[in-house]
């Protein structure tokens, strides 16, 4: 795998993280 890969799929991962954390904290309020 080339470097530019494997940060797309660190930024990838970490998007999703996010939204996922995102989510969660909407539901708790």
């Amino acid at each position: 795998e080339s470097d530019e890969t494997k940060i797309a799929k660190l930024v990838e991962k970490f998007k999703a993280t996010d939204a996922i954390t995102k989510v969660r904290v909407i539901k708790h309020k």
